[in-house]
């Protein structure tokens, strides 16, 4: 019942995270000062797979927040499989956003690192993901997912990828693509290039994935 608990809680300041990152950046408010680093305003937000594996985390938490309530006043027994695999799936999806950020442009963007960590993305690029990798880990209890049913994770990111791709190469000019259409800049390098960084992401968010279904097994109780 504790982390049933502590699940509530932790889902519950997803939620309200991410509520309050989505009004500022659809509404273009700033409260940590003026920045550019992969920011929107109104619906063009929603091109950032950022901003999409955000909120789709904030929605499957509302609803994990429900299960946990019902739990915990004996209304239903366990969590549905369905929804754990859910959960799963958009905690692999900020946990890209988080290490993609950390470990990719964080470095590129070099002493302006910072700039990718305020106003919304604050939220989007660390509170939220920590958050969600804490909650999934420590206090949910999946172990009725098997290991076969993980690929199903990479189905956010493989859609992405398409959308993403399709998008930038549409918008290719005397063989280039500005980077008003190829924002992380995966690209950059041509058709050859570009198949490379798809499958190093696809690889990458299966690691992830992996690693957070094993960590679950091994800690949750």
């Amino acid at each position: 019942m504790k982390n049933t608990k502590l699940s509530l809680i932790f889902n519950s300041l997803i939620v309200i995270f991410v509520v309050f990152a989505t009004i500022c950046m659809y509404l273009g408010v700033e409260f940590m000062g003026h920045t550019k680093m992969l920011t929107a305003d109104s619906i063009n937000m929603l091109q950032y797979y950022t901003v999409q594996s955000n909120l789709l985390m904030g929605l499957v938490a509302a609803v994990y927040m429900v299960y946990d309530v019902l739990v915990l006043t004996d209304k239903v027994k366990v969590i549905p499989k369905w929804l754990s695999l859910l959960k799963l799936t958009f905690t692999v999806g900020v946990s890209v956003t988080l290490f993609t950020v950390v470990f990719y442009l964080a470095p590129i963007t070099g002493k302006n690192f910072i700039t990718l960590f305020v106003n919304s993305n604050l939220f989007y690029h660390l509170l939220v993901p920590v958050l969600a990798i804490i909650t999934f880990i420590v206090f949910e209890k999946c172990n009725d997912i098997k290991l076969s049913l993980t690929p199903i994770c990479l189905i956010p990111t493989v859609l992405y990828g398409i959308y993403y791709t399709i998008n930038a190469f549409s918008h290719r000019v005397n063989g280039k693509i500005d980077y008003a259409y190829d924002w992380y800049g995966f690209v950059q390098g041509g058709v050859f290039s570009t198949i490379i960084v798809l499958a190093a992401m696809l690889g990458f968010t299966y690691l992830i994935t992996w690693a957070l279904w094993r960590l679950n097994r091994k800690k949750a109780t």
